[in-house]
Order: structure tokens, then C-alpha cells, then sequence
């Protein structure tokens, strides 16, 4: 299945490298950090492969929270209870309202920002779909 262009960054391969230099990881630290493989990551570099938005999303995230996403990343490693069944109907109703309060300021939104919220949606709901399957 092909992905539609709104599911890559619009980023070129030097502002790739720009960011993993301003992070000061090398390209294993990185690609570590936001999930994908090495050789990956280095397609995006090389720009043989596209960069998903949310690769771009996650790589934001840590040059704006990276001192707090290890210690997030540590309480949800160290949770051993599952999502209850009325947890997730919370999360369920959140997104819908979230999605709700999207679609009304959408038009509103710079491209970016709007393409990052379709795709976080999206993403969310698929991480969700594998819990307490």
C-alpha cells in the first residue's frame, strides 16, 4: 500500500542531518531513539526514502522534551496493568472530541501543523488497536 504524500515530511536531506547535529546524536543514537532501524534512518539522510511525518514528529519531540521522554518512557515500560476496558473507552471519547475540535479549525491551521494532527490521530488509534489484543 502506498502512502499519501501528507504521511512524509517535507524535509531535505541536509535539514534531516541538521537536526540529528543539533540533537548531537550519531545516526544509531537517533535511529534508536525514535524507533526505527539504522539503515533506515540513513535512507533518510541519503534521501532514498522518504521521512514519515511521524519520524519528523518524534525527532521535534526530543530537541523540545528529550530530557523528559526517558523518564516517560520509563513509567510506561514499568506499567504492568493493561488498559481497562473503561480506560480505553476514555481514550476513545478524548480522540473523538479531539478529532471533533480539529475538524472545526482545520481551515484555520497551517499545513504542517494540520497534517501532524491527521497523522498523530492516526497513529494513535493504530497503538491503541494492539492494546489488549
Amino acid at each position: 500500500m502506498k502512502r499519501v504524500d501528507y504521511g512524509y515530511a517535507d524535509l531535505s536531506t541536509d535539514e534531516i542531518r541538521d537536526l540529528r547535529k543539533e540533537l548531537g546524536m550519531s545516526q544509531a543514537k537517533l535511529s534508536k531513539k525514535v524507533g526505527v532501524s539504522l539503515r533506515t534512518y540513513c535512507h533518510y539522510e541519503y534521501g532514498t526514502q522518504r521521512m514519515p511525518v511521524s519520524v519528523h514528529m518524534a525527532i521535534k519531540f526530543l530537541l523540545n522534551n528529550g530530557d523528559k521522554m526517558e523518564e516517560a518512557h520509563e513509567k510506561v515500560k514499568n506499567h504492568e496493568n493493561l488498559i481497562t476496558k473503561y480506560d480505553m473507552e476514555r481514550i476513545n471519547r478524548l480522540r473523538k472530541a479531539m478529532k471533533e475540535c480539529f475538524l472545526s479549525i482545520k481551515d484555520q491551521l497551517d499545513p504542517l501543523p494540520a497534517k501532524m494532527m491527521v497523522q498523530s490521530e492516526k497513529e494513535m488509534g493504530f497503538l491503541l488497536s494492539k492494546i489488549n489484543n
